[in-house]
């Protein structure tokens, strides 16, 4: 039963995620840097939350935040970064309006 909770819950949070930044992706927030950044943030905020809220509720805020966001926070950054700062002139390159 708690390997199927894990799954349900841990995979929410990721399609909630996904699904926020794939709507604004869909409404063209994918072509500024600025949009596609406030996108990302909030997508992964949305994934961060998810699994924060899974693992506070079975060890505890803190150690949710030791184990749970603070160890990926730089990753996310950077990778988040790179992607805004990248995907507009990938578009351009690619665009055949």
């Amino acid at each position: 039963m708690a390997e199927t909770r894990t799954a349900l819950i841990t995979g929410a949070s990721r399609g909630i995620g996904a699904a926020c930044a794939l709507l604004l992706a869909e409404r063209g927030w994918d072509r500024s840097h600025l949009k596609l950044l406030v996108a990302m943030v909030i997508g992964h905020g949305l994934i961060f939350l998810g699994g924060f809220a899974w693992l506070a509720s079975l060890l505890g805020a803190e150690k949710a935040w030791l184990i749970g966001v603070a160890p990926f926070g730089a990753a996310t950054a950077i990778k988040t970064a790179l992607g805004a700062a990248m995907l507009p002139a990938i578009w351009r390159l690619v665009s055949r309006d």
